[in-house]
């Protein structure tokens, strides 16, 4: 009776011990798999900000450097049209995956990013430029016949529309890295995966209408 006795409790003891070890390893695979939509997420909105605050830098270069001339060839008022096209694609990118973020302080950065476009309303749709639902449209017939001086206020000037967005990427790139700590994933890593990620605008689509 006794052998019989000890040999259940033992027999108890190791199924209670598979079933630890099951619950263990499906919380374990569960909290992995959280993490991973999280990184891929953050990854995601990282390679956005990067492409938005790189076409927002291309337009605000002085100098040499500068996309804008004291007199405008149909050549140089196309280059123009690919930059400010490409911010606009750019800025709708961080938008639409920075609103729709699980992090609340991503998705208010984002809505801040909006708001820095409708104080901008009447300028932007001076130069062809209209927002429709947060998002950012650009007709390429006003543009091009559009002043270019307005453009170079909006884009190329101190405290312009385009140094304020530039500065709002930066500030959600701060959040993201924020978010990335808070859950324990590496930030360089992260940035890195979103590099490797980044798309070359050269070969990207515009959006005119």
């Amino acid at each position: 009776l006794m052998k019989s006795y000890y040999k259940e409790m033992n027999s108890n003891q190791t199924s209670s011990g598979n079933k630890n070890e099951v619950n263990n390893n499906s919380t374990n695979k569960t909290e992995t798999s959280v993490n991973s939509i999280k990184k891929q997420e953050l990854v995601d909105l990282q390679k956005y900000t990067n492409e938005l605050k790189n076409s927002s830098d291309k337009l605000l270069k002085k100098g040499s450097a500068s996309l804008f001339k004291s007199e405008y060839k149909e050549s140089d008022k196309a280059a123009l049209y690919k930059a400010v096209s490409d911010f606009v694609a750019d800025y709708n990118d961080v938008l639409e995956k920075g609103s729709a973020s699980t992090s609340g302080s991503i998705a208010r950065m984002s809505g801040r990013l909006q708001n820095t476009a409708n104080d901008h309303k009447q300028a932007l749709e001076a130069i062809g430029i209209t927002i429709d639902k947060g998002k950012l449209n650009i007709n390429k017939d006003t543009f091009m016949n559009a002043d270019m001086d307005q453009v170079k206020e909006l884009f190329n000037k101190d405290n312009s529309f385009g140094e304020f967005v530039s500065d709002r990427a930066k500030a959600i790139e701060n959040a993201i890295e924020t978010e990335a700590k808070k859950n324990k994933i590496d930030v360089e890593s992260l940035k890195k995966e979103a590099q490797v990620s980044s798309v070359d605008k050269n070969t990207g689509t515009n959006t005119d209408n």
